[in-house]
């Protein structure tokens, strides 16, 4: 734009600054390159519009909320990392989630045994994830091959729209994350638990949509 107009980048960039334009910034959505994306997304929504009798779907993913400030202080200080696993019911909308300092394999397979704990023998667990390399790893293999009753459903690439809990990670932002003055990664974990706790009694539903 600059070359065109005949001026200088830094006064294109300030006349989009005093403007409030962002051009790189697209709102449009982003569509998958993944060979395989139309396969897999009629098999997640399947599982989100019309999930078997027997099965107990989860959205699993993990947010990392390591930008809380604390506002009172002269210098705004981020706090320590800390991994927020997550598992929504896309049932029930009911939330198992467990902080973790990093997500390493061992973080990742910990808290699938703490979230199998919680679901009913009775049910299968099928479990839509992301991308992320810990969820190919060999060793995740293994584990999925001791728990065969537990089926992972990755999602295409570039689609993290699908993944339901990104809605849940959004509200925890909103009304937790940016109105606290945490100072220590513990009171941050609390805040994260209380938070899950709120919404679990009784959890806020979320609804997929489809167009007639």
């Amino acid at each position: 734009m600059a070359k065109v107009l005949g001026t200088t980048h830094s006064f294109v960039n300030r006349v989009w600054l005093e403007s409030g334009l962002k051009p790189h910034l697209s709102k449009g959505l982003k569509i998958s390159n993944d060979p395989k994306f139309e396969k897999i997304l009629v098999d997640c929504s399947g599982l989100y519009l019309s999930p078997q009798v027997n099965a107990a779907v989860f959205s699993v993913g993990k947010d990392s909320p390591t930008q809380v400030l604390v506002p009172t202080q002269p210098t705004y200080k981020p706090l320590d990392t800390s991994i927020l696993f997550t598992a929504l019911n896309v049932v029930s909308s009911k939330v198992i989630g467990e902080a973790e300092p990093k997500h390493h394999q061992q973080e990742f397979f910990s808290f699938l045994d703490i979230a199998e704990k919680q679901i009913s023998k009775k049910l299968k667990p099928h479990l839509i994830v992301d991308n992320y390399s810990v969820h190919r790893h060999k060793k995740l293999r293994k584990w999925l091959a001791l728990n065969k009753q537990v089926t992972l459903h990755f999602i295409p690439t570039s689609s993290s729209w699908l993944d339901l809990v990104e809605r849940f990670f959004e509200l925890l932002t909103k009304k937790q994350l940016k109105h606290g003055a945490l100072i220590s990664a513990k009171e941050l974990k609390i805040a994260l638990r209380e938070f899950i706790a709120q919404h679990n009694q009784p959890p806020t539903s979320f609804f997929w949509t489809k167009s007639r």
